[in-house]
């Protein structure tokens, strides 16, 4: 008797255990993405935003990459603790933007291990290097199925989708002109199997319906000042607003925003803000024309444009 309570004691420790690991791992897992386009813009176009949360210790900065072959491209980029660089936004030289998000239903290692058994790729820089346009991006299926697990909002001047990856497979929810395109860190997709894995987190969902009131009530055209300034609500609480500031060190917290508007004539104008180690808060507009790709970096090399002290000394 004494032995089989020991035993089920052990088990219950573990499945505890697993249960907390993995809520810790979901609770890190939290963007909010969002946009407009069509007569909801003021100037007409598309807007396009991301707040990126993480913990601290992966902070994020932004820089202008011009890959060796590809299309150069305005980068969010975050680094982890060794250095390892990934590219979670950006908006490209032919004005094509691409905002990401993780997918919070599929399991951390699940999702490593899809995307090296499928040698997927990269969404962010995969669609940014390689595409002009929303249609040329839609029109390349074979292109969707080899990024890696993601939700994924992409835009340019004539509209918005909203891409959701498991990793081999996925789908594709348009925006329809005039209606706003919200994404979290669930599938909005119900058919799609290979993607719910777990259930979704509660401050995913709860975000997801505050950023669609926010778009839903707000009056008139917005330009992208109005737009940006929904990425600082914080109507949820430090641990589940779409600012978050998190409630206690180590919590994940809004490092960054990434928001842009793309006009049907004219240069994309991006604005770029971190807020990565909660005490300073750097910001800047800047404007993607012929003059800004003009001192972009030669092939192979990035530019920072904005960072702070989070941010990697690159040699």
């Amino acid at each position: 008797m004494y032995c089989f309570r020991r035993s089920l004691l052990a088990r219950t420790s573990l499945l505890l255990l697993a249960v907390s690991l993995l809520a810790s791992d979901f609770s890190a897992l939290a963007c909010t993405l969002w946009s407009l386009s069509g007569e909801r813009v003021q100037g007409g176009g598309t807007l396009i935003a991301k707040n990126r949360d993480f913990t601290t210790d992966m902070p994020n900065h932004f820089e202008v990459i011009a890959p060796e072959n590809g299309y150069r491209a305005f980068a969010m980029v975050a680094t982890s603790a060794e250095g390892k660089r990934n590219m979670v936004g950006g908006v490209n030289e032919h004005g094509l933007a691409v905002v990401t998000a993780t997918v919070g239903t599929i399991p951390k290692q699940e999702r490593i291990s899809r995307s090296r058994a499928g040698k997927l790729q990269n969404p962010t820089r995969a669609i940014l290097t390689r595409f002009r346009s929303l249609r040329e991006l839609l029109d390349n299926p074979e292109a969707l199925r080899m990024l890696y697990p993601v939700f994924a909002l992409v835009a340019d001047s004539t509209g918005a989708v909203m891409i959701e990856a498991s990793g081999g497979d996925y789908r594709i929810l348009p925006v329809a002109s005039g209606e706003s395109g919200v994404h979290t860190n669930h599938p909005l997709s119900r058919d799609f199997p290979d993607i719910w894995e777990t259930k979704a987190a509660t401050g995913s969902m709860v975000r997801l319906d505050r950023m669609r009131g926010l778009l839903d009530q707000s009056p008139g055209r917005l330009g992208l000042g109005a737009f940006t300034a929904l990425s600082l609500d914080r109507d949820g609480g430090p641990d589940q607003s779409v600012f978050r500031t998190g409630s206690a060190p180590g919590k994940p917290r809004t490092l960054g925003t990434l928001a842009a508007w793309l006009p049907p004539v004219g240069a994309p104008v991006v604005f770029a803000r971190l807020t990565n180690d909660g005490q300073g808060v750097e910001e800047k507009t800047f404007t993607l024309d012929a003059t800004f790709w003009r001192k972009a970096p030669e092939p192979g090399r990035v530019r920072v444009l904005l960072r702070d002290g989070t941010t990697p000394v690159r040699p």
